[in-house]
C-alpha cells in the first residue's frame, strides 16, 4: 500500500510540474506576440518599421559630455534601445533624470533601423 501512494504522490508532483512548464511556456509565448513587429500606424511615416515591447528600467548615463537614457527590456536587455532627449517627454520622462538606474515599467514603441533593430524609442506603445 505503501508503494502505491509513493506511486500516486511522485504522479502529482509530475503533473504539477507539467503545469508550471506551460505556465512558463504559454508566458513566453505571449511575451513573443508583444515584441512582435508590428505594421505602422496611419499617422506614421510608412516607410519606417516600429517594434513595441515592454520596458523594464530607463538607464542615464553620460558620454562625449551629454547625458544618455536608455531603456531596457526583453529582448534587448544587453544594450537597451535609445531614447533621445526630445522623445523623453513622449515616454514620460525627463531630461532632468539623475545618472543611473530608474524604474520604468511601459510598453515601449522603437524605430526600427534598415537591419530590423532598434534604432531608438519614439513614444510610448500606445501613441
Amino acid at each position: 500500500m505503501a508503494a502505491t501512494d509513493q506511486v500516486i504522490a511522485l504522479l502529482t508532483r509530475i503533473a504539477e510540474g507539467v503545469d508550471t512548464q506551460n505556465e512558463l511556456l504559454s508566458g513566453i509565448l505571449n511575451r513573443k506576440k508583444e515584441t512582435e513587429v508590428k505594421p505602422p500606424e496611419a499617422h506614421e511615416d510608412a516607410s519606417k518599421a516600429y517594434r513595441t515591447f515592454t520596458a523594464e528600467y530607463i538607464e542615464v548615463g553620460f558620454e562625449k559630455g551629454k547625458k544618455t537614457f536608455r531603456v531596457f527590456g526583453a529582448p534587448f536587455t544587453k544594450f537597451g534601445v535609445r531614447v533621445w532627449p526630445e522623445h523623453l517627454h513622449k515616454i514620460g520622462m525627463a531630461e532632468s533624470l539623475d545618472l543611473g538606474q530608474h524604474a520604468f515599467t511601459s510598453d515601449v514603441k522603437a524605430e526600427l533601423n534598415d537591419n530590423n533593430q532598434p534604432q531608438k524609442i519614439v513614444g510610448l506603445a500606445s501613441s
